[in-house]
């Protein structure tokens, strides 16, 4: 606790301090960082982002494109039938994935 107490932290760092130095003991080595760790998305699935991307690319023929459309386009039967069959379970997404999801397919 003195340690992150001089780190400006709480208590969850000193129990993630005291992780790491069990782990080093007990393996003999440093525990790798987890910084810029990107987990992988169903976006990443070539249907579910060729789907994605006809359905923006009919939209963006009647006007601009919004993060509430992706939203949309996540929440209709089609897109759902594809997770279904990729066993994923995502009745609808935030708006801010759906943001992050319209800077991924640019």
């Amino acid at each position: 606790m003195i340690v992150a107490k001089a780190q400006g932290a709480g208590s969850n760092w000193a129990r993630n301090i005291c992780r790491w130095i069990i782990e080093f003991i007990n393996e003999g080595e440093l525990p790798l960082h987890s910084y810029c760790y990107n987990r992988p998305t169903v976006l990443e699935h070539e249907d579910v982002a060729w789907e994605i991307q006809e359905r923006l690319t009919e939209r963006a023929k009647s006007g601009f494109i919004k993060a509430d459309d992706v939203c949309n386009i996540i929440a209709s039967d089609t897109i759902q039938r594809i997770f279904a069959q990729l066993g994923v379970k995502k009745a609808n997404i935030l708006l801010s994935t759906a943001k992050r999801w319209l800077a991924k397919l640019n």
